[in-house]
């Protein structure tokens, strides 16, 4: 399993915390923002996690439930951050759709 999908699956334990702190919470903002779209698309034709189709999936998932977080507090420059990795990866997605 590569060091991204790792620091992936921390990064949800983490948010799924309720007693997250700014700090891990800056740690995986920082980490999902900085992932490039090559790595996105290597998540795309990737399965770690049985329960997603993709580790892609799995990304989105953390991405949204990171954007609701900052959306309650009121974090909106890093929601806005969010929200284009958000599209880029459903811009993967569509366009390996297109493919077919």
């Amino acid at each position: 399993m590569s060091t991204s999908v790792n620091f992936l699956l921390q990064a949800i334990k983490i948010i799924s915390n309720e007693n997250i702190n700014d700090n891990e919470l800056d740690m995986v903002y920082e980490f999902l923002i900085s992932i490039e779209n090559e790595e996105l698309k290597n998540y795309h034709m990737t399965s770690t996690v049985i329960t997603y189709p993709n580790d892609l999936e799995l990304y989105i998932e953390t991405v949204k439930r990171l954007i609701k977080i900052f959306e309650d507090k009121e974090k909106y420059e890093q929601c806005f951050e969010l929200k284009k990795k958000y599209d880029e990866s459903i811009f993967i997605i569509e366009n390996d759709k297109h493919k077919v």
